[in-house]
């Protein structure tokens, strides 16, 4: 009997510090996937209020654009710098279509403007950064959908800072106004391109959260 107790003791303590070490990886895996959630959520509500400061810029708020911004976070408030501009959308009455549509059209005539420019910036991922080194307790598939968001949040910053240097080049007084056209309109089909940017990034940090729920 006694050595039954011994044999056993041994088997434990060789499997001991393979069940701490699972233990140990369960509590940080999810650990690390709130503290990464929580900064891709972070992420996303700078994102989605893009395309409703560049798109009513233009005059081309449309209906479905509204609606997407509106179902990130069911209200406005986080979106628009603005308070006064918050509240009336807050304020608005979007029970139905035809009702959206006037908000539209008034938010696209107050908002619009000649050669509009804006001050975009750049994302940061510093928290999942810095825990990169962690990673391989992660499953695959959330690492797989986390490189992609890091990867598209680099393609933005990218043109993030393109579209900033375009902006400064149109304070430059020598500057034809051939070319201050040109610029111009470089400007536009980069800024649309961010809006659109924002919108994928967006939904694919959607698409993190619900995988994270799913396995939670």
């Amino acid at each position: 009997m006694n050595i039954l107790y011994i044999l056993l003791g041994w088997f434990l303590g060789i499997l001991s510090p393979g069940i701490t070490t699972k233990i140990s990886n369960h509590y940080k895996k999810a650990a690390l996937q709130r503290t990464i959630i929580s900064e891709m959520k972070d992420i996303k509500i700078r994102l989605a209020g893009i395309p409703m400061t560049i798109h009513p810029a233009y005059g081309t708020l449309d209906m479905s654009l509204f609606k997407w911004v509106q179902e990130q976070t069911q209200n406005f408030t986080d979106f628009i710098s603005d308070d006064n501009d918050a509240a009336k959308l807050e304020a608005a009455d979007l029970e139905n279509d035809d009702k959206i549509a006037k908000v539209i059209e008034a938010w696209n005539y107050k908002k619009k403007s000649d050669n509009p420019s804006f001050h975009f910036k750049k994302m940061d991922t510093s928290i999942a950064d810095s825990n990169l080194i962690n990673i391989e307790i992660l499953d695959n598939n959330f690492i797989k959908k986390l490189l992609e968001i890091k990867f598209q949040i680099r393609a933005f910053n990218e043109e993030v800072q393109s579209v900033n240097e375009y902006s400064i080049m149109t304070f430059d007084s020598n500057m034809s106004g051939a070319n201050h056209q040109i610029i111009q309109r470089e400007i536009k089909q980069k800024n649309y391109f961010i809006s659109k940017k924002a919108i994928y990034i967006v939904e694919k940090i959607n698409s993190l959260v619900e995988f994270k729920k799913s396995r939670s």
